[in-house]
């Protein structure tokens, strides 16, 4: 197995495993860039790479600004948060590091709390793993509102072939100049949620299985 150039000869107990340069690069493109707050949508102010809240807990304000480096910054601190729940679900279960990377990007963007409640989770768990379901269920979530998005869909393929092991280099990270459009939601969401105009899901607090959003507890429906 090759990944980023690499020989991936044997899966690693995730306590070994971190979230590659490469996986971190996928999830800036995927979530584009704002430099200035914006509604999300959903009521919840949204900056950078879909951060909502700072490392402190407290959320992101109408009005905040940020750069590049300071976005790049918040991203790693969620992505930090985010890996270290991860762990705590999945457990012993070893992955290759494309596998832990296509899970860290879903689990940014639907929120770790949805990523550890998922059917996802419960076929890592099986005995012995169904890493080949694993992957497919990332295809799940891909709706907002009971709606299919177009540009969810080509997110989860992409966070599916990165799963499997076929991975191609993103593109860079964009800055949105358009006002979201209206939001729509599906099974297991519970805040509804802009579609950007990079195709991406602006990000929500609240999620749920297929939920698409962003950073910390953000989701799409199955």
């Amino acid at each position: 197995m090759f990944y980023g150039g690499c020989v991936l000869k044997h899966r690693l107990p995730i306590v070994f495993l971190a979230l590659s340069a490469l996986g971190l690069t996928f999830i800036a493109s995927d979530e584009g860039y704002r430099d200035a707050s914006y509604n999300d949508g959903g009521g919840v102010q949204t900056v950078g790479f879909g951060t909502t809240t700072h490392p402190d807990g407290t959320p992101v304000k109408r009005g905040e600004k940020t750069d590049p480096v300071r976005a790049l910054i918040a991203l790693q601190g969620h992505v930090t948060k985010t890996e270290s729940a991860m762990r705590q679900c999945i457990g012993a279960v070893p992955l290759y590091q494309h596998e832990w990377d296509a899970f860290v990007r879903l689990a940014y963007n639907i929120g770790s709390h949805a990523f550890c409640g998922s059917t996802l989770l419960k076929k890592l768990h099986q005995t012995p793993p169904d890493y080949a379901g694993a992957c497919h269920e990332i295809l799940r979530w891909n709706k907002d509102n009971g709606r299919v998005i177009p540009g969810l869909v080509k997110r989860r393929e992409r966070e599916y072939r990165q799963c499997v092991g076929v991975t191609t280099a993103p593109s860079p990270p964009t800055r949105s100049w358009r006002s979201p459009p209206s939001p729509t939601s599906g099974e297991g969401a519970l805040t509804p949620s802009p579609t950007r105009a990079d195709g991406a899901i602006a990000p929500s607090p609240f999620m749920g299985e297929g939920w698409d959003g962003g950073v910390e507890d953000k989701g799409a429906s199955s």
